[in-house]
């Protein structure tokens, strides 16, 4: 089940610290479940663990992860008081899909609403 595959994820992902490809690979694969399916108990609940762990990769290189509320969304005016490489930022690849944006403004992202 994915929530189970999740807890246990998360409790175990400083093992993937070495292999930040794997584990960010993982964790966006997170996303678009709940992207894709946000309307069943398991997704939802997927959703609270993703909004309750730092999960997003972050700028410059995705090696940091952060909660969604400690970055910035990277396409609002307000992005450019902060350097490309200060880490406030969710990595390319998680703001480029439009539906992991999506559940990432939903979970924290700071955006200008």
């Amino acid at each position: 089940n994915q929530i189970e595959f999740s807890q246990v994820f998360f409790q175990n992902i400083f093992y993937f610290d070495d292999e930040c490809e794997i584990r960010n690979n993982v964790l966006f694969s997170m996303f678009l479940t709940v992207a894709n399916e946000l309307t069943t108990l398991d997704e939802s609940q997927l959703m609270n663990i993703l909004q309750n762990n730092p999960c997003i990769p972050c700028t410059p290189n995705g090696q940091k992860l952060k909660h969604a509320s400690q970055l910035v969304d990277p396409s609002i005016v307000i992005h450019e008081l902060f350097d490309s490489e200060s880490g406030m930022f969710p990595i390319n690849v998680f703001c480029q899909r439009t539906s992991v944006h999506q559940v990432m403004v939903g979970i924290g992202l700071l955006t200008s609403n």
